[in-house]
């Protein structure tokens, strides 16, 4: 299975690089920093960033793990487009639902302001 949806959560350097320059949403919404750009594919991608500053190892990759599970699950890369999420300190403790909360908010406001 992991070979299947590694796709969806793998950027090359440059892409990176090219995304921050070309993002054209970008919202700070409870510790969640959220930057959308049209997908580069024919699929959306995801990438979450977590400094050491956010947490110790395993609550950043329980943040980590929790986006991607609902990008992957709410099928949210059939949207065309790429995800970045930078997490901080006050992210940490959001617990799954208003993690989904927050990205389907960040997704229907990207939709309207792209119509």
């Amino acid at each position: 299975m992991k070979n299947s949806t590694a796709k969806f959560f793998q950027f090359q350097k440059r892409e990176v690089k090219e995304f921050f320059k070309k993002a054209k949403f970008r919202k700070k919404i409870k510790g969640l920093e959220i930057l959308l750009a049209p997908s580069f594919l024919d699929y959306g991608r995801f990438l979450a960033i977590t400094s050491r500053k956010a947490g110790n190892a395993p609550q950043r990759n329980l943040i980590r793990r929790r986006l991607k599970h609902i990008f992957f699950e709410d099928k949210l890369y059939e949207k065309s487009l790429d995800f970045i999420v930078i997490v901080s300190k006050e992210a940490i403790n959001l617990n799954f639902q208003e993690l989904k909360e927050i990205l389907h908010e960040i997704v229907n406001i990207a939709k309207k302001n792209s119509q």
